[in-house]
């Protein structure tokens, strides 16, 4: 399904299940597989519950790539034009993975009182790449079985890429990361990286709201892309959320360390419900 934003904007979403609305957005480069893929096996347990809203974001995906549109303001009216249109003044839950969590507390400055609940997937919050405080890269926890039967060019890809690499979490990478990247349309990604930030300060919106609802972020304590103490910050603005740095997870945390995330995720889900 798409919405047409403008005739030269059409942002590609998919839906599942039925309740209260779940708006789920990826991180840059990749598409709705990412999301459906880290988040569907725990909603589909309550598929009636919640009813999922995946999008691919402009210039991923299926979406349209105009590169007009290429800027995280210009981003967020399009998420806000969609919100309006299909949530409407409905509450719902929003969730965001890495640029995604950048978009979403836009979201959250703008709908404070119609998001009951909040949910960081290894949220970028620093733009600048440089300004970030991240790790460096140090620790690998490759099955280097694993890795010797492969191509070494396909090997070191992996290995460069995800901290616990193995069959396994090589397989989801490629399915929900890697599919989504090859999608992507790289000029608009590059025009994108040049009017990455917001042009209000959202942190400063977020941080008078005195926003009380459920939250949950989590991070990677290897996270080489994002990092982890960026988003401490997030704690002083958002009372109610569960922070959690995860050993032995990069920037793929929901692929390295799945049963923990599911455990964080399924938290969040009861914390809504029973803590309100």
């Amino acid at each position: 399904m798409f919405y047409e934003y403008a005739p030269d904007m059409k942002l590609h979403y998919e839906t599942k299940g039925g309740g209260k609305p779940v708006l789920l957005i990826h991180g840059l480069g990749c598409d709705i597989n990412l999301m459906t893929s880290a988040f569907e096996p725990i909603f589909k347990k309550e598929d009636q519950a919640y009813k999922r809203i995946y999008i691919d974001l402009p210039g991923m995906g299926e979406s349209s790539h105009t590169l007009a549109y290429a800027s995280s303001d210009k981003i967020l009216a399009i998420l806000e034009g969609f919100v309006d249109k299909f949530i409407g003044q409905n509450n719902f839950l929003l969730i965001g993975q890495s640029y995604g969590g950048y978009l979403a507390q836009g979201l959250l400055a703008h709908y404070k009182f119609q998001i009951d609940g909040i949910n960081l997937l290894c949220p970028m919050i620093v733009p600048d790449n440089k300004q970030r405080k991240v790790p460096k890269k140090y620790l690998s926890f490759a099955n280097e079985d694993y890795l010797s039967n492969l191509d070494p060019q396909k090997a070191d890809q992996i290995s460069n890429n995800l901290l616990v690499a193995n069959r396994k979490t090589a397989e989801r990478w490629e399915k929900e990361v890697i599919s989504g990247i090859k999608k992507s349309n790289k000029e608009f990604l590059k025009a994108l990286k040049k009017n990455y930030s917001f042009i209000v300060d959202v942190d400063e919106v977020i941080k008078n709201l005195d926003y009380d609802k459920p939250s949950l972020i989590m991070t990677g304590r290897q996270d080489t892309i994002v990092g982890y103490k960026d988003q401490w910050h997030l704690l002083n603005i958002l009372p109610r959320a569960s922070f959690a740095v995860l050993d032995a997870t990069d920037h793929n945390l929901q692929i390295e360390a799945p049963n923990i995330f599911n455990a964080l995720v399924q938290n969040w889900l009861e914390r809504l419900v029973k803590f309100v």
